[in-house]
């Protein structure tokens, strides 16, 4: 309460509307007791389809084309689940603003992806969003349309699980920092649908719906404090810009360029210095083999060894 007054005031010095505007979305946020949860990420990866699965909503609409066009809400036991729009899609850039606000603006995220898992575009925007931004903590993976793939189920997760976790390290991130579930939510609702048993177990909905309902259980105190404050953030964020000269924005984007840069590099040195590692290592055991070989067979000079 004493930061969110500081923050209101020191608005208001600057931009009584922008204060009052902020004031207003706190408050609306306070007033929702329900946690909010929105699901977000590739577009086509079945977001539509696992809101419909959950809550039982047949009439959502579902369709390989980019049906969702604005967000929009869907009681849940308890909580409220936000569909929204599929993120870097390059179909419609006002797609993009419309689920970066609501990822703002919601307590936890469901982020969604497909069997084809992560492509350039998207890793690096997840990574920016799990670790740039730091949403890390309130970020639950989804990884959706298991039957697309043939193989063996537990097979399918191991190696998948592998791919994330090689491709998230090579971005800076690491895949044990999300919780992360394998399902087909379609498959789900057929199951459910023609009464096919088989076809429920198999889409594995029921361990993401536990796996769900545990994260929500962990978070739902951190996430109610957590999402007022980054509101706050981004106000007192895009004041700042909103009053910086054109000077400052410029240097404020060389720098992050400067920073992309670094990081990038920062990554290339971590690998190679485990390749050199191991190199050395390898140089290292070859060596002490060969010695502890001639033990006993003849003497070895003390500075050799």
């Amino acid at each position: 309460d004493e930061l969110q007054r500081n923050v209101l005031t020191a608005i208001a010095e600057n931009n009584r509307e922008v204060s009052k505007k902020l004031e207003q979305s706190l408050q609306n946020q306070l007033s929702e007791e329900k946690l909010k949860i929105a699901f977000v990420g590739q577009h086509n990866a079945g977001k539509s389809t696992i809101v419909s699965a959950l809550t039982g909503n047949r009439q959502i609409k579902i369709s390989n084309n980019v049906e969702t066009d604005a967000p929009a809400d869907y009681a849940w036991e308890g909580v409220l689940l936000t569909d929204t729009p599929g993120l870097y899609a390059g179909k419609k850039e006002e797609h993009d603003a419309l689920s970066l606000q609501k990822i703002k603006e919601s307590d936890l995220l469901v982020f969604c992806i497909t069997s084809s898992l992560f492509d350039d575009l998207l890793i690096k925007n997840f990574v920016e969003l799990a670790y740039k931004q730091s949403y890390k903590s309130k970020i639950f993976i989804v990884i959706n349309k298991m039957s697309q793939e043939s193989g063996e189920f537990q097979e399918l997760v191991k190696n998948y699980r592998e791919t994330l976790s090689n491709t998230l390290e090579k971005e800076g991130g690491n895949l044990t920092d999300f919780p992360i579930s394998f399902i087909d939510a379609h498959d789900f609702i057929e199951g459910i649908q023609d009464s096919e048993p088989d076809l429920v177990e198999y889409s594995n909905f029921a361990t993401f719906v536990s796996g769900l309902n545990n994260y929500i259980s962990s978070k739902r105190l951190f996430a109610k404090l957590d999402t007022p404050c980054r509101m706050m953030i981004g106000a007192i964020d895009e004041e700042i810009t909103n009053t910086s000269t054109d000077l400052d924005k410029n240097m404020m984007a060389l720098l992050r360029q400067s920073e992309s840069v670094v990081r990038k590099y920062k990554n290339e040195l971590k690998f190679y210095m485990r390749d050199s590692e191991q190199q050395l290592r390898n140089e290292i055991m070859a060596k002490a083999n060969n010695l502890i070989g001639r033990i006993g067979a003849e003497d070895i000079p003390a500075d050799e060894c």
